[in-house]
């Protein structure tokens, strides 16, 4: 844009060159930082800022990439953030728009895999006395995941082609504020099916299921 004397611009015009300047100027970044001020909006979109010991910039995962993240976004984990440079011209705000998000350093990851099994390993969850058999043949799955998502479709194509069987969906958020009790009220609404011997509800085992790493 080159400026002429004499001639004015709306704002929405100077906006949109900065958007045209900027987006032309850098394509793809991966930067490393912190992140902080983490929402997930209704949406399903993620919003977070990224911050090093100096400044910060706004970062924004749309919905359709969030399972597709190699790393779902914690508060206060240093990650590196690949995507492209964009602005939102009704703030003049400028901000990255995330194509994946990946934690700092394999140890850092391996770090708190180990954490997670050593906790579950202390309430149980690995007993092999606790373990209940798999049937097998069953003759109804019940699935616990996304309705959208590439993985269900895994399990449908799956199914039909090595044995079909009848399938129950209950979709939930598989990641996000609103997973951990969606997937334990549909755990819990397959066992009261089962409990009140609902004949066109009841599974035989329960498949809960995430795409995206």
């Amino acid at each position: 844009m080159t400026y002429i004397p004499n001639k004015h611009l709306s704002v929405s015009e100077l906006n949109n060159s900065i958007k045209k300047i900027l987006e032309r100027s850098i394509s793809r970044v991966r930067v490393l930082g912190e992140i902080s001020q983490l929402k997930t909006h209704s949406s399903g979109h993620v919003y977070l800022t990224l911050k090093d010991q100096f400044e910060t910039i706004s970062v924004v995962c749309w919905k359709t990439k969030v399972p597709r993240l190699s790393f779902f976004p914690v508060e206060g984990k240093k990650v590196f953030v690949s995507g492209k440079i964009t602005t939102y011209s009704p703030q003049s705000k400028y901000q990255i728009v995330v194509e994946n998000i990946e934690l700092e350093g394999e140890g850092e990851l391996l770090r708190i895999l180990d954490e997670r099994k050593k906790k579950l390993s202390k309430e149980g969850f690995f007993d092999e006395s606790k373990k209940k058999k798999i049937p097998l043949c069953p003759r109804r799955i019940g699935v616990i995941t996304s309705p959208t998502g590439a993985v269900i479709k895994d399990i449908i194509h799956r199914i039909k082609e090595r044995f079909p069987i009848e399938i129950i969906l209950y979709p939930v958020h598989v990641q996000g504020r609103f997973a951990l009790n969606e997937i334990v009220e549909s755990i819990k609404e397959f066992n009261t099916w089962k409990k009140n011997k609902n004949i066109s509800k009841i599974v035989d085992l329960i498949i809960i299921a995430r795409g995206g790493g």
